[in-house]
């Protein structure tokens, strides 16, 4: 049904962007938890709940109008969210900065997979932006994915950070995701 609601709504057009974030959002982010009961829910200070299913948080800004900072986390949009783990492995939702470093002027629909070895970027929908992620182990190379095929994308890595632009579009093609690969 999800698919098919996605599909109406967009007008028939699977290309629509949002699709793809309905899509991303969808597969790596609320399948994960999709079967866990909700164990805890608080309304809590400046429009802000919390929800928690299993070993995943999900912070919800209610506000129409300001942004939240979230302590040791990303600044949530207005009607943004966070879901987060308990292992550090996800940081995914709507986001006006990340990791402490501002994002271009708008909405970022980002999710952030960290694995044994490498970090899964996506950003399904936003302006093209710098970002900034922390990861304790040295970055390799990184790699846009398209439908078809791969580009190298230039990146830098200093003190524990990496940086790298996220465009949407690279080479003529949709970027579907960034794949950052550690090295030795």
């Amino acid at each position: 049904m999800g698919q098919m609601l996605s599909w109406a709504l967009t007008g028939n057009h699977f290309r629509d962007p949002w699709h793809f974030t309905a899509d991303a959002f969808q597969r790596h982010v609320v399948a994960r938890f999709a079967d866990e009961p909700l164990q805890d829910f608080a309304v809590l200070p400046d429009n802000i709940t919390r929800s928690s299913f299993g070993d995943y948080t999900v912070w919800a800004n209610e506000s129409s109008t300001q942004d939240w900072q979230a302590s040791d986390g990303p600044l949530l949009a207005p009607g943004g969210c966070w879901v987060t783990d308990r292992q550090g492995r996800l940081s995914a939702g709507i986001f006006t900065a990340f990791n402490g470093q501002p994002l271009t002027t708008g909405d970022h629909y980002l999710i952030v997979e960290t694995r044994a070895n490498g970090i899964t970027v996506r950003h399904p929908l936003g302006p093209d932006t710098p970002l900034t992620l922390k990861t304790a182990k040295p970055v390799q190379r990184v790699q846009a994915q398209f439908d078809q095929g791969t580009f190298e994308v230039p990146f830098r890595m200093e003190n524990g950070q990496v940086y790298l632009d996220i465009n949407s579009k690279l080479q003529g093609q949709d970027v579907r995701a960034y794949e950052l690969y550690f090295g030795e």
